[in-house]
């Protein structure tokens, strides 16, 4: 049990960093141009008269740093299930590395917590499990909420979604296999996406498309994109998934695209900020190297700027 779960964690941290380095840089080439060619798009398309309201858009940058303090309370959950207790300094400081890691084409936040936790003498086998378990009950959150907020527009979609949802519900309680502890994390996971998806309705509204049902579909869009894994934030497809989910919503399709670029582009200038004053930078090796079977967890320590 201990040795597939700890191939799972292997393979996940595979996934974010392919091997090759022509492999990962042909990936980004293609992501990058994906997301250049699909916003300049967008923003041609978009109404002559838009008046664009940067109050909102301010606005929504300043729900970043509460999706980052949600991230490290979901951190702790995820750490307790593994038999490991962190402070909230720790997690916080663990989550903004992880949260910068995942913008970047260097493996991302699964790797960065895998390889701190292993430092912190967790077993391959609960890393595994309880990350299992957190990723299962954020995506039965996601879909399920925002299915539920889709359904009326889209009834297809909302109910596949709704379905899926609930069939991650069930495999978290198989996984984490502690009811108490699930229903924390699933307070954990309400309050990220919804804050997430508050950030997308701003921005919505920033281009006069304010819906609740564009909104959550773009979450969609997003919890879809990220299970790609190997794209740095789902960089390309997310923005492809928006712009075909939007219009199930009623929002034209290019006005999606261009909320989820802003989304991504407010995401990384605040996180990268807050990590930079926290003394965060990625390491070369990097966190694969600390995840992976035999390699060093103080690998970690290039990303998590000390303390």
């Amino acid at each position: 049990m201990t040795s597939g779960l700890a191939g799972w964690v292997d393979r996940v941290v595979a996934l974010r960093a392919p091997r090759s380095p022509a492999v990962r840089a042909a990936l980004l080439a293609v992501a990058v141009a994906l997301f250049a060619v699909l916003v300049v798009l967008a923003v041609r398309a978009l109404p002559d008269d838009l008046d664009v309201r940067w109050g909102f858009v301010a606005l929504a940058a300043a729900t970043v740093p509460v999706t980052v303090a949600v991230n490290a309370l979901e951190y702790r959950r995820l750490a307790a299930l593994a038999d490991t207790d962190l402070t909230a300094s720790e997690s916080w400081r663990v989550s903004l590395a992880a949260s910068a890691a995942n913008l970047l084409p260097v493996p991302g936040s699964v790797a960065i917590r895998a390889a701190h936790l292993r430092r912190r003498g967790a077993a391959y086998g609960a890393i595994g499990r309880a990350t299992s378990a957190v990723a299962a009950t954020y995506l039965g959150v996601a879909l399920a909420g925002a299915g539920a907020l889709v359904v009326a527009e889209a009834p297809l979609t909302g109910a596949v979604a709704i379905g899926l949802g609930l069939a991650a519900g069930a495999g978290a309680f198989l996984l984490a296999r502690d009811g108490p502890w699930l229903a924390g994390v699933a307070v954990v996971e309400v309050a990220s996406v919804a804050v997430g998806g508050l950030r997308l309705f701003l921005l919505l509204a920033a281009l006069d498309e304010a819906s609740a049902a564009g909104a959550a579909g773009l979450v969609l869009a997003d919890v879809l994109a990220a299970m790609v894994g190997f794209l740095p934030g789902g960089l390309g497809l997310r923005e492809v998934l928006a712009g075909l989910l939007g219009p199930l919503a009623d929002v034209p399709a290019a006005t999606a695209v261009v909320a989820t670029a802003l989304d991504r582009v407010i995401v990384v200038v605040t996180v990268g900020g807050l990590a930079m004053a926290s003394g965060w930078r990625p390491s070369r090796g990097g966190a694969a190297a600390a995840a992976a079977p035999g390699g060093s967890a103080a690998a970690a320590d290039g990303e998590l700027g000390g303390g």
